[in-house]
């Protein structure tokens, strides 16, 4: 299929009965009209296809990089224009941007991370488009969908047209273009997310959407995107937005409990170097992924959870071991040569691993260097959660030595038990529970993150609570009964 295979292009091609569905609504529907209507990424054509047989428009455009698609496009299409170009390079400059316009279509369906992971060359300029915080870049929060940026493209280029952009994407994509839009100040007249089924339609599990945002009419101010199935675009599902500047997946019914937590979350442990950091007891010895027995000095080695072992409401015992290298970011790990001489060696056997780590967070840092560790890692009693399972599950773990959580965790770090077990209820409770599922979105690869939890005002929450809801919290939880009304009194006071 020439230069790209099927994977490099997240190549999903949309079924012509589909495209048609999405035509029928924007004429009959949204009762546009477009003068130009333009398919970036096009592949073989099936919504320029559909589109000439909805729309007398005076011409039309299908740009994409693949040589070999663009000859299968209906050369019967009227007023067709075909370009092979890259999209994210192509200029815009040419077009009359006093027409009204149609950009409809279906980028492709994968990350800028799993194009690095098969070195493909379809890869877009990097670029920190969303000026996030250039740690929380290197940790990962930079991944973005392909289709996401080439979406924002079009967005960039026609916002201030008479122009409907139509594109098939994840509904997690959706809401980061309709976030990043805020962010901007981007205006809008009119916006909706259109869910349907992406198995039958492409044969994949995801959750998908049809996004539409209008330019050119009176601007929306409100926020709020609706959604409904675009089968039943009529009845709307739920809504999500922006109420006081703050972003709710459900704006309907939701607790009132937002703020700032008083507690700071942090994230796990990252090392990216599991097959030599990360080590479990088997038959009493110590042994690596690489099923290495291991013989290292206790000092430096600590219990670890990860998102698959917060099962239980309170943990104290592990069978998983991380090495930690450092108490703080950026401390130099030469010490360990002199002070743990059987962790230096059995680091350096093995720094080939260290080297392959291809994160930049890495880059003119210390051989074996972590990140996610400060003095907040080694206090006794911490309440965690996992970052990616849909039912949150909020975990009180101690033991004799500081547990250690990996980055796919988030928690709260305490000295006193009791502030941490009445922590751990109150995230627990049903009130906190109905709070998250109206701010996050349970398709996204991580529900829970820093941003999310923080918003937890636990202060707001000790207002809505009663004892008796938090000794429910205990049962249901199967806890033996620990919580008094003095404790949580103390608690008050201390908070």
């Amino acid at each position: 299929m020439g230069k790209y295979t099927k994977k490099e292009l997240g190549d999903y091609q949309t079924p012509l009965y589909f495209t048609e569905i999405i035509c029928n609504y924007l004429k009959n529907i949204l009762k546009i009209s477009p003068e130009i209507i333009i398919e970036p990424t096009c592949g073989i054509g099936n919504f320029l296809k559909s589109a000439s047989e909805y729309f007398q428009s005076k011409e039309f455009y299908g740009i994409d990089i693949d040589k070999d698609k663009l000859k299968q496009v209906n050369q019967e299409i009227p007023n067709l224009t075909l370009i092979h170009e890259d999209i994210f390079t192509f200029k815009f400059d040419d077009f009359n941007k006093d027409a009204s316009f149609l950009i409809i279509g279906n980028p492709p369906w994968i990350t800028n991370t799993e194009l690095s992971k098969i070195n493909s060359s379809n890869l877009p300029l990097k670029f920190n488009y969303k000026n996030e915080m250039a740690i929380d870049a290197m940790m990962g929060d930079s991944n973005f969908d392909i289709s996401e940026s080439i979406i924002l493209k079009m967005i960039d280029e026609f916002k201030d047209t008479c122009a409907t952009i139509a594109f098939l994407c994840k509904t997690i994509v959706s809401r980061n273009i309709f976030k990043e839009m805020k962010r901007r100040e981007i205006s809008y007249s009119f916006v909706k997310q259109l869910n349907f089924n992406a198995g039958k339609v492409f044969k994949i599990d995801a959750d998908a959407c049809l996004f539409i945002v209008q330019f050119g009419g009176e601007d929306l101010t409100e926020g709020i995107c609706e959604v409904s199935d675009i089968m039943d675009p009529s009845r709307i599902l739920y809504k999500f937005g922006f109420v006081d500047g703050k972003f709710y997946a459900n704006i309907l019914d939701v607790p009132d409990v937002d703020g700032e937590c008083v507690y700071e979350w942090r994230q796990g442990v990252k090392h990216d170097c599991s097959s030599v950091m990360e080590l479990k007891y088997e038959n009493k010895h110590l042994i690596n992924k690489n099923m290495e027995e291991v013989v290292v000095e206790s000092d430096l080695l600590y219990p670890l959870l990860k998102s698959s072992d917060l099962k239980s409401a309170v943990i104290t015992q592990s069978l998983k071991f991380i090495i930690i290298t450092q108490r703080k970011v950026k401390q130099d790990t030469s010490y360990i040569e002199k002070d743990f001489p059987m962790t230096w060696d059995y680091l350096n056997r093995n720094r080939e691993f260290f080297d392959r780590r291809k994160s930049s967070i890495y880059k003119n840092a210390s051989r074996f260097s972590i990140f996610g560790i400060g003095d907040y890692s080694f206090r006794k009693y911490k309440v965690a959660v996992s970052g990616f399972y849909k039912e949150p599950l909020f975990c009180l773990v101690y033991g004799e030595k500081a547990f250690m959580l990996d980055d796919t965790c988030y928690f709260l770090s305490f000295d006193d038990y009791d502030e941490a077990y009445i922590v751990m209820l109150i995230l627990n409770s049903e009130l906190v529970k109905e709070f998250l599922k109206s701010i996050v979105f349970l398709d996204s690869k991580r529900p829970y993150t820093k941003n999310v939890l923080k918003r937890v005002d636990i202060g707001k929450c000790l207002d809505l609570l009663t004892f008796n809801d938090l000794k429910d919290v205990e049962k249901r939880l199967m806890l033996e009964d620990y919580i008094t009304v003095s404790k949580l009194k103390l608690f008050h006071q201390k908070l």
